[in-house]
C-alpha cells in the first residue's frame, strides 16, 4: 500500500461496497430510490473504484455478491436478517476488502436480531471499517419515531460513520447523525437533536459532492471485544467491564462525545447496557478532599517571609518591619487564593463529571431502535439540570473547562469588606521559646470589639433581649450578590462574654461571594480545620493581620524540664479515658506558647521550626469541636492531631485530655506570663471543656449533682478529679461549690485509705484510735472506761480516761497512713485543696474528725461492699446531713455535741 494509502484515500479512490436491502418492503419506490442513490454515490467514484465496487444484495439471505452493473437485476424478495451477509464467506469478504461500505435499508428488526446482527459485525472485525447507513422512507414519520434498528449496530460501534435518511417522496438526502471523519459534513453545526418537537425542516441536508472532501482512513482490524475510539485509541470492552481501563483511556472515553456515545451504544447494540451502567458508575472523578488537602506555599514565597520577620524581630530590627509583614500578608492571601481557586476546579470538574455519568447512564437506558438514542450524551444532561443557577452543563465534553473563578480581592485583600493591612500596627517584642510577646496596643488582653464590615447600610441595629443571645448578620451568597438575613445565635459557652466571639464574617475568608461552594468559605489554611459562626478573631502578632482566627502553639518539654514517672514506658499505652493531669502523665506533657498568631502564620511555625526556641509539636487553630461531624469536623481533626502529637501512643480522649491540661496550666499561671493569649486560652478552654465534659469528664452535671451519694464527679481518681476542679473553674462553677466538692473528695479519698488499711491491719481499731482518741482528766461526761478497766487504746487502766479529738485539720493528717505525703503534694496543685489547709478555715478539721468518727461507728456496725458504699454511709447519716451540707458552719462545740448525738 501507498503511503497516501496508509493514510487515507480520497472518497473517489475508496474501495466502497453497498450492502443494499432488497426485502419484500423494499418493493416498488423503495427499491428505485436505492438503485438511484447508489448510481449517484459511484458516479463520484474514479473509474479503478467504480470497477472494484460491489453490490450485496440481502433480505432473508444474501444474494450473490456482484459489481456495480448488476444493480438493475435487483428485485425485492422476502425477510430482513442483515447478519446473512456476514455469515457468507463472499460477503464478508467483499465487506471486509472495502475502505468504505454502506448499509441500506427501509425495515426493522427485532432485538435477537438486531443483537445477531451486532455480534457478527463484531466477530468478522467489521466494527474498524468506516460506514455510511441509510434509511429509505418518507417524511410523514417525525425524526423522533423514525425506527433505526437495523442500522443502530454499525453506527454504535463504527468510530466513523454516518446516518442519513433518504426521502423516497422528494428524493432529499437528510443527515441523521455524523462521527468521525464525516462530522465535517455538519460544516461546524452540532448534530442534530431527536425528541418529540423534532421536525425533518430543521435537519441538515447533504450534497452528495461534499463527500469528495472526505479522506477515508485505512480499515482498523479489530477484535470481537475491542472499539476504536478518537485518536485510534482502541479498548477492550472485557478490560472496560472489569474496570481495567487505565486513568488516560477512562478520560479519552469521558471526555470525547463521540467516544462516550461509541461505548453506550456499541453496549446496547450487544445488551450489555447494564454493564455499562455498572462501570460508569465507578468513573465519578476522585478528587483531593479540599478540607485535607495539602496547602502549598507557592514558590515558599509565605515560608521565606516569615523568616524574614523572624530573623528580623530576633534581632530586634524595626527598620522595614511594616514592608516584611506587609509581604507575609500578600504571600498568605496569594496561597490562599490559589488554594480555593483549585478547590473550585475541582469541585467544579467533580460536578461536570458527574453530570457526564448521569447523562450517559440515562442515555444508555434509551431504547435504542428509537432515532433518539442517537443523541449525544450531553443532550442528556438537560434532564438534570434542575434551576437556572447549578453549574453550567459541559460544552464540547473534549474539554471539560471548568468555569472561570471569580476575581475577588481575596480574603487577605486590603480592598472590599477585608482588613485594611495598611492600618495594622507594628510589632515588636521579646524572645520567649516560641513567642516574641506583643508590646503596646498589640498586647491587649482583651478581645477586639470587632465592627462587621458585611452588614448592610441602614440595617436595623438591635438590643438582645436575652443576655445569652448575641443577633448575628449572616450572609447568603447568591450567584452576584449577598443578601442578609437576622437570625439570633445562641451562645453555648458558659461565663463567656459575648463580646470574646467575634462575628464569623469578619474571618479572613469572608470576602463577599468569595466562590459559589458554600463548602469551601468556612476553610482555613490549616488542613482538616473549618470556622465557625462564633469562632473568636483577633490580630496576629507576626504578620500584623487583625480580625484572623487565631491558633496556639504547642511543644513537648525538654528532656532535662520533663520528669521520668515511669508510669508510661516506651511502646505502652495510656488507656484511661478521662483526661489526666499533666504530673499523671508527665512524659507527654506539653506546654502552650505565649505567642498570638493567626493560624497560617502558626503553620510556618510548626515547619519552620526555629532551633533557638525549641521543637513546636503542633499548632490548633481556635476554632470550636462540633458534634456534627458532616458540617464541622473539627472534633475529629482534635483526636487525630492529638494523637499525633504522642506518636500513637495515647488514646484519642486521653491525648485531648493532655491538650485541655496544657491550656488549663497556661490559663492558671499569673496574668503577665501569659497576657498575649489570655482571652485565647480562656475561649479555647471553655470550648473543649464543653466538648470534653459532655463525653467524658461530665463536669457541669457532675457539680450539680455534687450532693448527691451517688455522684460519679467526685469518684474520679485524684488526678482527673484535680483535672475537673480546673475545668469547673473555666466553666465559672462558683468557687464555693468547687470547694465544697472538693472536701467532699478529700473525705473519700480518707475512706479510701481507712478501707484499705482496714483490711490490711489485723488490728484496725489500735492505728485510728490514736488519731480520733486522747488522754484527758478535764471533762468527766466525756471520760469512757471499757468493762476490763483499760481505755480501747490499751492506755491506762481503772478509771482511765479519753475524750474524742474534735479537730483534725488537713496539715495533721499529712504524712499519717490515711493522707501520705505525695497525696498531699498532689492535691496542693488545685487551689480548692490547698484552701482546705488554710488557717482560715478551721472547720475543715471539726468536719473531718466528725466523719472519721462516724466512719469508725459505721465500719463497726454495718457490712459494705467497697470504700464508696462505705462512703456513702457514713454521708447519709440523717444526724449528720446539715454538717455535710453547710460544713463551714461546724466547729468544735458543734462537734462536741454531734458526737454525743451519735453515741460515740
Amino acid at each position: 500500500m501507498t503511503e497516501d494509502g496508509q493514510r487515507g484515500r480520497p472518497f473517489a479512490d475508496a474501495s466502497v461496497a453497498f450492502a443494499v436491502d432488497v426485502s419484500g418492503s423494499t418493493y416498488g419506490r423503495t427499491i428505485l430510490c436505492e438503485k438511484t442513490f447508489v448510481r449517484r454515490v459511484s458516479s463520484l467514484l474514479s473509474g479503478p473504484s467504480q470497477a472494484a465496487a460491489t453490490v450485496l444484495p440481502w433480505h432473508g439471505w444474501l444474494e450473490p455478491v456482484g459489481s456495480l452493473f448488476t444493480l438493475d437485476k435487483l428485485a425485492s424478495l422476502y425477510g430482513t436478517k442483515p447478519r446473512v451477509m456476514l455469515q457468507d464467506s463472499g460477503g464478508q469478504e467483499a465487506l471486509k476488502g472495502s475502505d468504505l461500505w454502506f448499509l441500506m435499508t427501509d425495515g426493522l428488526v427485532r432485538g435477537p436480531e438486531r443483537v445477531a446482527f451486532a455480534d457478527c459485525i463484531a466477530n468478522a472485525g467489521l466494527h474498524g471499517t468506516s460506514c455510511i447507513t441509510v434509511i429509505f422512507g418518507n417524511l410523514a414519520i417525525g425524526p423522533g419515531s423514525c425506527n433505526i434498528s437495523v442500522g443502530v449496530s454499525v453506527f454504535a460501534m463504527c468510530p466513523n460513520c454516518l446516518f442519513l435518511f433518504y426521502d423516497t417522496g422528494t428524493e432529499e438526502i437528510i443527515v441523521m447523525q455524523t462521527k468521525g471523519i464525516f462530522n465535517t459534513l455538519l460544516k461546524g453545526s452540532e448534530n442534530p437533536v431527536f425528541d418529540e418537537a423534532s421536525k425533518w425542516d430543521s435537519f441538515p441536508r447533504l450534497c452528495l459532492d461534499d463527500f469528495s472532501n472526505i479522506i477515508i482512513p485505512p480499515p482498523t482490524r479489530l477484535g470481537k471485544d475491542e472499539v476504536q475510539l478518537l485518536d485510534s485509541l482502541v479498548i477492550n470492552f472485557e478490560d472496560l467491564w472489569a474496570n481495567k481501563l487505565s486513568k488516560d483511556e477512562v478520560e479519552s472515553v469521558l471526555a470525547n462525545e463521540d467516544s462516550l456515545r461509541t461505548v453506550i451504544m456499541s453496549a446496547q447494540s450487544s445488551g450489555n447496557a447494564a454493564k455499562f451502567q455498572k462501570w460508569v458508575r465507578q468513573q465519578q472523578a476522585p478528587i483531593d478532599d479540599s478540607l485535607e488537602m495539602t496547602r502549598i506555599d507557592t514558590g515558599g514565597q509565605a515560608q521565606s517571609a516569615f523568616l524574614a520577620v523572624l530573623e528580623a524581630r530576633k534581632e530586634g530590627r524595626q527598620d522595614g518591619m511594616a514592608e516584611l509583614q506587609r509581604n507575609l500578608r500578600a504571600a498568605h492571601e496569594s496561597n490562599m487564593q490559589n488554594f480555593l481557586k483549585t478547590c473550585q476546579t475541582n469541585h467544579e470538574l467533580s460536578l461536570q463529571r458527574q453530570d457526564i455519568i448521569d447523562s450517559a447512564c440515562r442515555q444508555s437506558r434509551q431504547e435504542i431502535t428509537s432515532a433518539v438514542s442517537l443523541n449525544r450524551t450531553s443532550h442528556y444532561s438537560m434532564d438534570c439540570l434542575t434551576s437556572a443557577k447549578r453549574v453550567s452543563p459541559p460544552g464540547p465534553l473534549g474539554g471539560l473547562e471548568p468555569k472561570k473563578a471569580r476575581q475577588d480581592p481575596g480574603p487577605w485583600s486590603s480592598s472590599g469588606t477585608s482588613p485594611s493591612w495598611d492600618q495594622v500596627s507594628q510589632t515588636s517584642g521579646s524572645q520567649s521559646w516560641v513567642d516574641l510577646e506583643d508590646n503596646g496596643s498589640q498586647s491587649s488582653t482583651q478581645p477586639q470589639q470587632l465592627d462587621n464590615p458585611a452588614i448592610p447600610a441602614g440595617a436595623p441595629q438591635t438590643t438582645p433581649q436575652d443576655p445569652n443571645t448575641v443577633h448575628r448578620n449572616v450572609g447568603y451568597a447568591d450567584e452576584d450578590e449577598i443578601t442578609f438575613q437576622w437570625v439570633e445565635i445562641q451562645a453555648k459557652q458558659p461565663g463567656l462574654q459575648l463580646a470574646q466571639l467575634a462575628p464569623w464574617q469578619t474571618a479572613p475568608f469572608s470576602w463577599k461571594n468569595p466562590t459559589p461552594n458554600p463548602s469551601l468559605r468556612t476553610l482555613l489554611w490549616t488542613p482538616g480545620f473549618r470556622r465557625g459562626e462564633n469562632d473568636i478573631g483577633g490580630t496576629c502578632s507576626f504578620c500584623g493581620a487583625s480580625d484572623m482566627p487565631l491558633a496556639l502553639l504547642f511543644r513537648h518539654p525538654s528532656a532535662e524540664q520533663l520528669p521520668r514517672t515511669g508510669i508510661i514506658g516506651p511502646g505502652e499505652k495510656e488507656t484511661v479515658e478521662r483526661p489526666s493531669h499533666p504530673s499523671h502523665l508527665a512524659e507527654h506533657s506539653l506546654e502552650v506558647g505565649n505567642t498570638r498568631c493567626c493560624e497560617a502564620c502558626s503553620t510556618y511555625w510548626v515547619t519552620s521550626q526555629p532551633p533557638q526556641n525549641g521543637k513546636i509539636a503542633s499548632s490548633f487553630p481556635v476554632v470550636k469541636c462540633r458534634d456534627n461531624l458532616t458540617v464541622y469536623p473539627n472534633r475529629t481533626t482534635y483526636l487525630n492531631r492529638c494523637r499525633e502529637l504522642f506518636d500513637g501512643r495515647l488514646v484519642s480522649k486521653a491525648a485531648i485530655g493532655v491538650l485541655l491540661n496544657a491550656l488549663l496550666t497556661a490559663y492558671g499561671k499569673p496574668e503577665t506570663e501569659v497576657s498575649n493569649i489570655k482571652d485565647v486560652l480562656r475561649w479555647m478552654c471553655a470550648d473543649l471543656c464543653n466538648w470534653v465534659a459532655l463525653e467524658t469528664l461530665a463536669v457541669t452535671k457532675g457539680f450539680a449533682n455534687a450532693n448527691s451519694s451517688a455522684s460519679s464527679l467526685v469518684q474520679y481518681p485524684l488526678s482527673q478529679f484535680t483535672t475537673a476542679l480546673q475545668v469547673a473553674s473555666v466553666l465559672n462553677i462558683p468557687h464555693e461549690v468547687r470547694c465544697t466538692v472538693a472536701f467532699r473528695r478529700y473525705l473519700l479519698h480518707l475512706t479510701e485509705r481507712f478501707d484499705a488499711m482496714a483490711k490490711e491491719n489485723p488490728r484496725p481499731k489500735a492505728w485510728w484510735a490514736g488519731l480520733l482518741w486522747q488522754q484527758t482528766y478535764d471533762d468527766p461526761d466525756l471520760i469512757i472506761v471499757d468493762s476490763a478497766g483499760k481505755g480501747e487504746n490499751g492506755d491506762g487502766g481503772e478509771g482511765s480516761r479519753r475524750t474524742p479529738v474534735l479537730a483534725l485539720p488537713v496539715s495533721k493528717l499529712k504524712g499519717s497512713d490515711l493522707l501520705s505525703d505525695d497525696d498531699y503534694a498532689f492535691m496542693q496543685m488545685a487551689e480548692e485543696f490547698r484552701l482546705l489547709d488554710e488557717p482560715s478555715n478551721p472547720w475543715v478539721g471539726c468536719v473531718t474528725v466528725l466523719f472519721l468518727h462516724a466512719l469508725v461507728d459505721v465500719f463497726e456496725k454495718h457490712v459494705y461492699e467497697s470504700a464508696v458504699e462505705l462512703f456513702n454511709l457514713v454521708m447519709t447519716r440523717k444526724q449528720l446531713a446539715s454538717v455535710f451540707t453547710k460544713p463551714s458552719a461546724v466547729d468544735v462545740n458543734e462537734v462536741a455535741s454531734m458526737l454525743k448525738s451519735l453515741q460515740i
